[in-house]
């Protein structure tokens, strides 16, 4: 990381508590719910989760498990009721709005099973977009999207307007465009629940390839379990919780006792 996005994750609050890894991201007794009428409803409690750099995570669950939550939280698109955050040591909780819109833009990517292509512009300026808004100069900018362009084979596609392109042609654009501004991580809601299966197992190839080609660290929302068996790391939400599933990077050595107790309530791996 350099020293300036050092910079822009420092929080303009007094700092806070700092993570006790060198993990990217630390997750330490997260707490959420919402108000419903009167009701206080539950959705997550007491999750605790290490996601080292450079890695895939996928996470399964029911409708209503509060994945999307999940997400959103680790994204700095909501506040957690307690518990703290943090992205590279840093405490997400200790961040301003203002800090959090940076922090968005400086270092996370995401991805929703809508493309959310502007439909007044070209596939090379949807691309561009997060650049854009980053305050980024327009060559620089436009060289790298039109390489990641070329990277996913729609390069002679980069003045193409959305509706001139396929389904699954728009959510090859939504992936580069999360990659855009090169992201400590990835945040991928449901990447490939509105394609074909042909398509959906396109793109997700892919989205792995690409982040496993930069380095950067990958959170999948799935219910597809084709798509979550390419992650290295495996995790469910259930009741409110979060169960390890599997670690593919440690499985050569994996012994009959660690995969007997493989589901317990927020292992790490």
């Amino acid at each position: 990381m350099s020293n300036e996005d050092e910079k822009t994750c420092n929080p303009d609050r007094p700092e806070g508590p700092k993570a006790p890894t060198n993990a990217l991201i630390e997750v330490h007794g997260l707490c959420k719910s919402y108000l419903s009428g009167t009701e206080r409803i539950e959705i997550l409690k007491d999750v605790d989760l290490t996601i080292p750099r450079a890695v895939s995570l996928a996470l399964l669950g029911q409708s209503g498990s509060g994945k999307s939550t999940f997400l959103n939280l680790l994204g700095g698109l909501d506040r957690p009721d307690s518990g703290d955050i943090f992205c590279a040591g840093e405490n997400l909780n200790q961040h301003s709005e203002a800090r959090l819109t940076v922090y968005r833009q400086k270092f996370v990517g995401f991805i929703f099973q809508h493309h959310y292509m502007l439909k007044d512009l070209t596939a090379l300026e949807n691309v561009m977009l997060p650049a854009r808004i980053a305050g980024k100069s327009r060559g620089k900018s436009e060289k790298r999207a039109t390489e990641l362009l070329h990277a996913v084979g729609l390069g002679d596609r980069k003045k193409h307007l959305p509706h001139m392109l396929s389904g699954g042609e728009r959510q090859r654009i939504a992936v580069v465009r999360a990659l855009m501004n090169e992201p400590q991580f990835v945040l991928a809601d449901e990447p490939t629940g509105s394609l074909d299966k042909e398509n959906a197992l396109i793109v997700a190839m892919l989205l792995f390839s690409l982040c496993r080609d930069f380095g950067t660290t990958m959170i999948l929302v799935t219910h597809d379990p084709s798509l979550s068996a390419m992650a290295d790391l495996q995790y469910s939400l259930e009741n409110m919780r979060l169960l390890f599933k599997q670690d593919r990077c440690r499985e050569p050595s994996t012994t009959k006792s660690e995969t007997e107790s493989s589901e317990s309530p927020t292992r790490e791996p």
